[in-house]
């Protein structure tokens, strides 16, 4: 069975309405890991979690080495069906250790970087947000034809200018 990767497409910010995702994935309990090799990327998509809704408090980890990555799945992890913390990992060395891999057909990876994840054929899924600047969907151009050629499920979705 290959990966699902879900694209949507026609966002007005990328990294807002990734934010905005994860914040709806989030309440509906699913394990979100979000990916990008850029820590600037990162840290926009917190502070921006954190102005969504004030009043809403979405609990997120930034993953620093393997060490922190064992603890907090050994702290944070449960297998029911509570919200878990939105883990962001820039590392993506992070992505090929055993702890994610054990874990990673339950989670949700949101790719926030211009490339493909590496080993993102272990998640449950893969969620890509693309907004319209050229740049943007330039890259996502290209994800989408290596997920394509590697088997991968592909699944698009227009969500229009936000």
């Amino acid at each position: 069975m290959s990966v699902k990767v879900f694209f949507a497409f026609g966002v007005g910010h990328r990294i807002q309405q990734a934010a905005i995702s994860a914040a709806k994935n989030y309440r509906s309990t699913k394990k979100i890991l979000v990916f990008s090799s850029e820590q600037k990327r990162l840290d926009m998509f917190s502070r921006l979690l954190w102005d969504l809704a004030p009043d809403a408090f979405i609990p997120q980890e930034a993953i620093s080495s393997a060490e922190h990555l064992v603890e907090l799945i050994a702290d944070q992890w449960t297998p029911s069906d509570k919200t878990q913390p939105v883990f962001l990992l820039q590392d993506a060395a992070l992505l090929s250790h055993q702890e994610i891999l054990s874990k990673a057909s339950d989670m949700w990876l949101l790719n926030l970087d211009v490339d493909c994840p590496p080993h993102y054929q272990q998640f449950a899924c893969v969620l890509e947000i693309v907004s319209e600047h050229e740049a943007d969907k330039q890259y996502a151009r290209q994800r989408w034809k290596q997920y394509r050629a590697e088997g991968a499920e592909l699944i698009s979705h227009q969500l229009g200018k936000n």
